[in-house]
């Protein structure tokens, strides 16, 4: 929420993505930057550290897109649970 500003308008405990963040760096002044883009654990932070910007915004859409259809398949699940837990209106 606070990319570009240099104020930090927005406190890092409100923005949705700090569930994402280990709950040891979520304390960090940029939380956001401790998200594992992937299994070998390597963050944003690592990208600005020692990437380019290019490789940042690469592996960031990988993440994003694997991440949207993780949950996704979440929702899609949650639902078909529901699903099965309601009585059925059929045969009335």
């Amino acid at each position: 929420m606070n990319s570009g500003e240099s104020s930090k308008p927005h406190p890092c405990p409100e923005c949705a993505l700090v569930q994402l963040v280990p709950e040891a760096r979520r304390k960090e002044s940029r939380p956001c930057r401790f998200i594992q883009l992937n299994s070998d654990g390597v963050t944003i932070e690592d990208f600005y550290r020692t990437g380019t910007q290019r490789e940042l915004e690469w592996n960031l859409m990988v993440w994003l897109r694997k991440t949207v259809r993780q949950l996704d398949d979440e929702r899609h699940k949650l639902g078909d649970s529901k699903r099965d837990r309601e009585p059925s209106k059929r045969g009335k």
